[in-house]
């Protein structure tokens, strides 16, 4: 057995695909063989590519800017809840001072009720009305506002807010003794016709139990809370009964906040702020309590307006996203067309030339950049290939003053061309003055067998004549005599 055959053919098409680029072995054939593809593919990979950290990019920002955006919104729901605590302790501050004042405490009937009217005019002015009311009664006695004077606040169906170290709590204005406390706030009731609160701080007079009773408009209220969002609104939920306090929608006001639906959100407001989205109203809403009260604030925003900056920062990289696929596509209908046509056209030209083609037609088209320097290059290899076969006819032909042979050919090829043309030359010359030679010698033979036929034929005759004469002495004639005038030696 040959072992030589056991291996198999070591350089059959397996092997040769083996000593391929790992590249090549990768991409199909029809892709490498085309420009275009190649091309069609790198701009698809990179669009891809743009696309995947575009959008890596955009969840990352829009992540942030979303978690920023609800800080904000947070933010300003902490700052309203703060600044409406503060102002319902103001109004507090404004009854007890009220309360403890000597003209209130002292006296009775009209110098209270000419106090309660200087301190109304003197204070702010979104307060409504400052009532004296007689506890014992629950009657309003004395008011900057006559119309109120007899009012029983046990008709009214209050809700007082009573503080303790637990927390706030909520009662009835008939279960509460308002004497034992310092001052103290009602939920949001309807009187006349408009919804207001009302501040309490009982006086203490030792002849009878009375309380100063100072009245806001919850409109007044909710001016406070007010923010800078386009489109936001706020609304004061109270947490007992989940109905708003405080609202600038004054048809909102006593009302259910969403139908109960947020019930989760106002008690957990009550521990932490926070944010919520309602998807369906397509807002964001940011809670915080209400300090020393019961009350939560929801600040609600449209989320197209919370996340206008995601939106933009969306928009812009759609935009990029856009500039980059338009921009590619705008190369590769461009350059990347008249690139690949071109390099056709070159590929063709080279395979006409290799083929032997030589008056293929190569044109430049004015192009400047590679293309048209190879194009050139080709061009100038296609009048090469040109000028050499020229050239190579006129020697094989002999025709030496062939145009064709004073162009100037370089390189190796018009060097072996030019000694080629040179020692042709010389050797046809040789030849030809070989053949004159031997022509020359032809003649010269010819007139020497003419000599010699001639010289034959005297020498013949002579011959002759010197035979005769031999003959006739060999008969005894001896008178006869040789011609020695021979010019033969």
């Amino acid at each position: 057995m040959d072992r030589s055959d056991s291996g198999g053919d070591r350089g059959g098409p397996d092997a040769e695909r083996n000593d391929e680029p790992i590249s090549a072995r990768l991409v199909p054939d029809r892709l490498r063989r085309s420009y275009v593809a190649k091309f069609g593919l790198v701009i698809l990979a990179v669009l891809v590519l743009t696309a995947g950290v575009a959008g890596f990019f955009y969840l990352d920002i829009s992540s942030q800017i979303t978690e920023t955006s609800q800080g904000e919104v947070e933010m300003s729901a902490e700052f309203q809840a703060e600044k409406l605590s503060n102002e319902v302790n103001r109004y507090e501050q404004i009854a007890a001072s009220l309360a403890t004042h000597d003209r209130i405490v002292d006296r009775e009937g009209v110098q209270i009720e000419a106090r309660l009217n200087n301190e109304h005019f003197r204070g702010p002015e979104e307060i409504q009305a400052m009532h004296y009311v007689d506890l014992e009664t629950d009657t309003v006695t004395q008011s900057t506002d006559r119309t109120a004077v007899g009012t029983d606040l046990s008709e009214l169906d209050l809700d007082v807010h009573v503080r303790s170290r637990s927390g706030v709590s909520e009662y009835s204005y008939e279960d509460v003794d308002l004497t034992g406390l310092d001052s103290t706030f009602t939920d949001t009731f309807e009187h006349d016709g408009e919804n207001v609160v009302a501040f309490i701080s009982p006086v203490e007079n030792t002849d009878s139990d009375g309380a100063i009773v100072v009245v806001v408009p919850v409109a007044e209220l909710a001016t406070d809370v007010d923010s800078t969002i386009d489109g936001d609104y706020t609304e004061v939920v109270d947490i007992g009964d989940g109905d708003v306090m405080v609202g600038s929608d004054e048809d909102a006001v006593l009302s259910t906040y969403r139908d109960g639906e947020a019930t989760e959100i106002v008690e957990e407001a009550r521990f932490e702020s926070g944010t919520a989205e309602f998807d369906d109203a397509g807002e964001i809403v940011g809670y915080a309590h209400v300090s020393d009260t019961d009350w939560v604030l929801l600040f609600h925003a449209p989320q197209s307006n919370a996340y206008a900056l995601v939106d933009n920062v969306a928009n812009s990289l759609i935009a990029l996203i856009a500039v980059a696929l338009a921009g590619f596509l705008f190369i590769g209908a461009t350059i990347g067309r008249s690139t690949a046509k071109a390099l056709d056209d070159i590929a063709e030209d080279a395979t006409a030339l290799s083929n032997g083609d030589t008056d293929v037609e190569i044109t430049t088209d004015g192009r400047i950049d590679e293309i048209g320097q190879v194009r050139n290059s080709f061009r100038d290899i296609s009048q090469y290939v040109e000028t050499a076969t020229h050239q190579s006819n006129a020697i094989a032909q002999q025709e030496f003053d062939d145009p064709a042979l004073e162009q100037a050919v370089p390189g190796t090829l018009g060097e072996s061309l030019a000694t080629m043309h040179t020692d042709l030359e010389s050797y046809i010359e040789d030849v030809e003055a070989s053949k004159a030679e031997a022509e020359a010698s032809r003649e010269e033979a010819a007139e020497a067998r003419q000599e010699a036929e001639a010289l034959a034929q005297r020498l013949e005759r002579k011959a002759t004549e010197f035979g005769d004469v031999m003959g006739v002495a060999a008969d005894g004639d001896l008178t006869q005599r040789l011609d020695d005038d021979v010019d033969n030696e």
